[in-house]
């Protein structure tokens, strides 16, 4: 009896502290909360691993990120509308892919984000990427020589 009950409560922690794709909570649904956001956002934290003023801060940077990727004459939608970052933070890795796995399914797992994506799952292990951004930042021939001939001061 004692080993069942030893069983089910460490199938118990095992579950409270881990989440797997279909469970994690979307920072852009009405139940936005759950992340410990204070409204919609692309940052979810659903196990408070940061203090409140350190996620809005990371909140923010996200938004500034989108907003200084934005290239309005680049041939490429998603370098023209700017890339969003998205950040999912848990305590474990989020299941059920491999441990041995340096990438997420954070952008095709969930519907919280879109094809101009980046994503980023912050663990206790470290960190997990969606794919190599090189592709959405890709300049063309006219744009690279113009940024590339520019007069840029560096402070």
């Amino acid at each position: 009896m004692f080993k069942f009950l030893l069983i089910i409560l460490i199938n118990l922690i095992i579950k409270t502290h881990s989440w797997d794709w279909k469970e994690y909570p979307s920072p852009r649904r009405t139940t936005y909360w759950y992340c410990g956001v204070s409204k919609p956002a692309y940052v979810c934290d659903p196990d408070g691993m940061l203090t409140d003023q350190k996620r809005e801060e990371i909140v923010e940077l996200v938004e500034e990120f989108k907003e200084k990727t934005k290239r309005p004459k680049s041939k490429f939608i998603c370098t023209r509308e700017g890339v969003r970052l998205i950040v999912a933070l848990a305590k474990q890795r989020i299941r059920p892919e491999s441990a041995l796995s340096e990438k997420t399914h954070l952008c095709n797992a969930t519907s919280w984000t879109s094809s101009c994506t980046h994503g980023i799952e912050l663990n206790t292990n470290g960190f997990r990427y969606c794919y190599w951004m090189g592709s959405l930042v890709e300049l063309d021939k006219d744009e690279y020589e113009r940024i590339n001939n520019a007069d840029v001061k560096i402070k």
